[in-house]
């Protein structure tokens, strides 16, 4: 489908030589031509990067897939299992056994059963699926106290890890439904940004005797080394991916416990 270039400048007074639109085409996002990603990570990305990000959103869902899950203003439990079971087919994961009331406790948090933790239960068992890690579970940290999502049991090149943080992006046609400005790097680097934060605030022991409510022998990671940040990029586009992927990177800057789902087609 024929669309605006997404890193055409909106103002005239600032649009780029009309050559430009010959050496990049309409029809194609820079980030996915052959080479872009490495092409961008060259690039300066402190720059105007933001404003260049506004990518066209008359082609893409504007609501998250679980959105589509919830009737009568609660989520469908067993749609959203289905989900959890279509990719496991989908990954190919014959071995994978998920019971429905173990998923419906990892959708659970705070005693809570909303849109928000469903899709977290959805991403961290990908995670597991996958093999980064086992036995994803929720931890009582104390009433409505919500540290990070799950504690888990890692697995080779993550076996230190004993918890993980499920984070979900979105795209910019569904930024604009919520009310949001539609800036997919700025996104992605808040993601980044805030998990290295999440992983410094649960391993300090200082810090977290602050925290009201909080359970005195509450499980917490000892180190930010212990914790793994899992993204899912299932409701962000093909075309907007790799923005989402080096935004979430720079924001984490040199974070290895990050691991992106669905980064560049989703299963």
């Amino acid at each position: 489908m024929d669309r605006p270039n997404p890193f055409q400048p909106p103002s005239a007074l600032h649009k780029f030589p009309p050559y430009y639109d010959f050496l990049f085409p309409r029809r194609t996002c820079y980030a996915d031509r052959p080479g872009g990603s490495q092409i961008m990570a060259a690039e300066n990305l402190q720059s105007s990067r933001e404003e260049l990000t506004q990518l066209s959103t008359d082609v893409v869902p504007t609501q998250t897939q679980v959105s589509g899950f919830i009737k009568n203003g609660k989520v469908d439990l067993n749609q959203a299992f289905n989900e959890v079971n279509r990719r496991a087919s989908a990954i190919g994961c014959e071995t994978f056994d998920c019971s429905f009331d173990r998923f419906k406790e990892l959708a659970t948090e705070c005693g809570e059963t909303k849109e928000s933790g469903v899709r977290e239960a959805i991403t961290i068992l990908q995670g597991e699926m996958q093999g980064y890690y086992k036995n994803a579970r929720r931890v009582d940290y104390g009433p409505n106290v919500k540290s990070l999502n799950f504690a888990v049991d890692g697995l080779g090149e993550f076996e230190n890890i004993t918890h993980a943080e499920a984070k979900n992006a979105v795209g910019s046609a569904i930024e604009i439904a919520d009310g949001f400005d539609a800036n997919i790097w700025k996104q992605g680097k808040k993601i980044g940004k805030k998990s290295v934060w999440q992983k410094k605030f649960w391993s300090n022991t200082s810090r977290t005797s602050e925290v009201p409510n909080l359970n005195s022998d509450a499980y917490l990671p000892k180190s930010v080394n212990n914790t793994l940040t899992v993204v899912d990029s299932y409701d962000v586009p093909t075309f907007e991916k790799q923005t989402m992927n080096s935004a979430i990177h720079f924001g984490a800057k040199n974070d290895t416990n990050l691991i992106i789902l669905n980064n560049r087609t989703n299963i």
